[in-house]
């Protein structure tokens, strides 16, 4: 099955801070903050929460279909999306205007802090989703913010199961638009932080958005997640991980074998237990797109992780 991925695709510069942001912030002071963080060991790679979704489900043998914007530094992107075998052929190319960019800086507890230049992100992809005759999946994932209230919307009037994950772009809700999200979707996901935020702009609890949504998974970084439906909720931990050695993009690896699970026609709880151990793959390597692991090498992975549940 085709999943359509909708996000952001952008380059991200990654830095690692050698102490903890909480020793350089005086909390009593934080409307007045004028901080300067020393990083090392920078990077630069390819990011954007569909090109790491669409890398982890792609190789899970998934069919990501990419919705999002690339900028006019493209070219890198490109070549790197057709060597792994990731259609880009709904991917809209805006000239004149370079690729969104993420600076993200880690420190010694795995607290991060990003900067985001939208930059082409700033369009829409404009892809008319009523044009499709088959069956798919549809994820609205943090990206441009037209495309994320309009994919909803033509997902609902097209009977397309869509998947609401509005991520960083909180900030930018407003409490009806958000709702008129969430309400016709078959999950909501979010990371705790952005679940207290969702919570508070929507004024519903958790169990009050089950009445717009079958079902509200909150990410809990290495303590796993917690999956909520009508009836019940279940706290399912990380997989196991010998050494972390960078956790930037482990919640997009999730998103992407929760995907390949729902995709196949697995339990929610079932793909969750997909998207952990896609999710520690990826927090053992650098860069959110570098890790990998042959389907032998995952599949035995993920039935130790359930035999010691």
């Amino acid at each position: 099955m085709n999943i359509y991925i909708s996000g952001s695709l952008a380059y991200d510069n990654i830095m690692e801070f050698p102490d903890k942001f909480q020793n350089h912030i005086i909390a009593e002071n934080l409307n007045n903050i004028n901080v300067s963080f020393m990083v090392g060991n920078s990077t630069s790679r390819l990011g954007g929460t569909a090109g790491n979704i669409s890398y982890a489900l792609k190789l899970l043998n998934g069919n990501p279909i990419i919705l999002a914007t690339l900028g006019k530094d493209d070219i890198k992107y490109i070549e790197w999306l057709h060597s792994n075998g990731i259609s880009t052929a709904n991917i809209r190319m805006i000239e004149n205007t370079p690729t969104a960019t993420a600076t993200i800086v880690t420190d010694t507890s795995q607290n991060q802090i990003t900067i985001f230049d939208p930059g082409a992100m700033n369009f829409p992809s404009q892809y008319n989703i009523e044009l499709i005759k088959e069956s798919i999946i549809l994820w609205v994932g943090p990206g441009n913010l037209d495309d994320m209230n309009e994919y909803p919307k033509l997902a609902r009037k097209c009977d397309i199961p869509y998947m609401f994950d509005p991520g960083q772009s909180l900030p930018a809700w407003e409490e009806k638009d958000l709702l008129s999200a969430i309400e016709g979707s078959k999950l909501l996901i979010a990371n705790s932080y952005e679940m207290q935020m969702i919570e508070e702009k929507t004024k519903r609890t958790i169990n009050q958005l089950l009445l717009l949504t079958n079902s509200v998974i909150v990410t809990r970084g290495e303590n796993g997640c917690t999956l909520f439906t009508d009836n019940s909720s279940i706290n399912l931990p990380s997989a196991p991980i010998q050494n972390v050695i960078d956790p930037t993009g482990a919640g997009d690896a999730f998103r992407g074998g929760l995907l390949k699970g729902i995709g196949d026609g697995e339990t929610i709880e079932d793909s969750c237990k997909i998207g952990a151990i896609s999710a520690a793959y990826c927090v053992q390597s650098h860069g959110t797109q570098e890790y990998s692991f042959t389907l032998e090498e995952f599949y035995t992975r993920l039935e130790i992780y359930k035999g010691n549940l």
